[in-house]
C-alpha cells in the first residue's frame, strides 16, 4: 500500500510535535559546574528533557530551569510503569517516592540501613557499594509499634508515620533535613486526634503558632501560642468534661502575668500572677464553695508574712531573727541572723524584716 504524500507529511509532523513536546534528549546536554547546557547555546539550559528505551518507551522524563532539575523527575520500568517519582526545587530534592511494578510504594527495612561518620543514612547497594539512601524505609519499635520514614539524599526528608500494634495511625511529622517542619499529627489508640500543631520551616525545629491537645473523649486538653519554640501569650487548659481547668500566661516560654485556677465545678480555686515562672504579689485561695479560703502575698515565689506591727510584710525565709541591740544614734539597731547588720525593718521597731 502506498502512502501518499500528504499523510507522509502528516506522520513526520507527529512525530516531530511528539518529540518536540517530549524537549530534548537530557544525553544531548552538556553538564558544566552542576548545571546543564545546551551544546549549541552559551546559557544554561531550561525546558524539558527525557530518555527512552530501545523500545521508544519513556525511562525519564523531567523539567529543568536554568540548568538546575526543577518540579516533577520521573523514572520508569521498561513496561511503562513509574519506578521513581522526584520532585526538585532549583536543583534540590524535596520529594521522592521509589514504586514497584506493581505501582505498590517500595520499602526498604530499616534492618538493611547503616549510618555514615557524618551522621547520614546509607544503603549498601548491589555493586557492595555504600550509597547514601533515598526512598521510604519500614521498622519496628520495642512496643510493636510499627514505622515509616522518607529519606532523600541520607536525610529524614518527607512524610514520617507511625503505627499502633493495631495498624491504626499513632502520629504523622513531615521532616526537611532531618528536621521538624510543618505540620504534626497525633493520635489516640483509638483513632480519635491526640494533639495537633505545626513546626517552623526555617530549620530550627520549633514549634510555631497554635499548638492544641485534646483528652480520649475528644474534647480539648490544653490550647495556645509558640513563639520559637517556646509557649507564648494565653494558654488555656480543660477538664475532661471540658470545663477550664487553668489559664496562664506565657512569654519566651516562662510564665508571666495573670493566673488563674478553677475547680471542675467552674468555681475559681486560685487567682494571682507570676513573674519569671514564680508566684509574685497578692494571691487568693478558694474553696469548692467559691468562699475565699485564704490571702497570701508573694515575693519570688516566697510566701510573705504580715507585720502584726506595722502592718507590712515579711519573709521569714531569709533568716531575720529580732534581736533588740538597743537605741542608736536616733534608731534602733537591729541585726540578721548570725550577726550582721542589714535591713529595711519594721518602721515602728518590732525588729522584723518588713518592705
Amino acid at each position: 500500500m502506498k502512502i501518499s504524500g500528504v499523510l507522509k507529511i502528516y506522520l513526520l509532523s507527529a512525530i516531530i510535535l511528539t518529540s518536540c513536546s517530549k524537549g530534548i534528549k537530557l544525553s544531548e546536554l552538556e553538564l558544566k559546574n552542576k548545571l546543564y547546557y545546551n551544546t549549541s547555546e552559551q546559557k544554561p539550559f531550561t525546558g524539558k528533557v527525557y530518555e527512552a528505551y530501545l523500545s521508544g518507551k519513556d525511562s525519564l522524563i523531567a523539567n529543568i530551569d536554568s540548568g538546575m532539575f526543577n518540579g516533577k523527575y520521573l523514572l520508569y520500568y521498561p513496561t511503562g510503569e513509574i519506578k521513581d517519582s522526584v520532585v526538585y526545587e532549583k536543583g534540590i530534592i524535596v520529594k521522592y517516592k521509589r514504586f514497584l511494578t506493581s505501582g505498590l510504594e517500595k520499602k526498604i527495612s530499616e534492618k538493611l540501613l547503616v549510618q555514615s561518620k557524618q551522621g547520614l543514612t546509607c544503603i549498601i547497594d548491589e555493586n557492595k557499594d555504600t550509597i547514601l539512601f533515598s526512598g521510604l524505609s519500614e521498622g519496628n519499635d520495642i512496643d510493636k509499634s510499627r514505622y515509616e520514614n522518607n529519606y532523600i539524599n541520607g536525610e529524614l526528608t518527607g512524610v514520617a508515620t507511625v503505627y499502633f500494634p493495631n495498624g491504626k495511625v499513632s502520629s504523622i511529622i513531615n521532616r526537611r533535613n532531618s528536621v521538624a517542619v510543618g505540620e504534626y499529627i497525633e493520635y489516640f489508640d483509638n483513632g480519635s486526634l491526640k494533639e495537633k500543631g505545626n513546626y517552623s520551616n526555617d530549620g530550627n525545629n520549633w514549634r510555631t503558632g497554635k499548638w492544641t491537645s485534646y483528652h480520649k473523649n475528644k474534647n480539648i486538653d490544653e490550647v495556645g501560642i509558640y513563639t520559637n519554640g517556646r509557649k507564648d501569650s494565653t494558654w488555656n487548659e480543660y477538664y475532661e468534661n471540658g470545663k477550664i481547668e487553668l489559664i496562664s500566661n506565657y512569654s519566651n516560654g516562662i510564665k508571666n502575668g495573670n493566673y488563674i485556677a478553677y475547680y471542675q465545678n467552674g468555681n475559681t480555686q486560685a487567682k494571682g500572677s507570676f513573674l519569671n515562672n514564680m508566684r509574685e504579689g497578692d494571691w487568693t485561695f478558694y474553696s469548692s464553695n467559691g468562699s475565699i479560703d485564704g490571702q497570701q502575698r508573694f515575693s519570688r515565689g516566697n510566701a510573705l508574712s504580715k507585720c502584726d506591727c506595722c502592718g507590712k510584710f515579711y519573709n521569714y525565709d531569709e533568716g531575720w531573727t529580732a534581736r533588740n541591740r538597743g537605741f542608736t544614734q536616733g534608731a534602733w539597731d537591729y541585726f540578721a541572723a548570725g550577726g550582721s547588720g542589714g535591713g529595711p525593718y519594721c518602721s515602728r521597731g518590732c525588729a522584723k524584716r518588713c518592705e
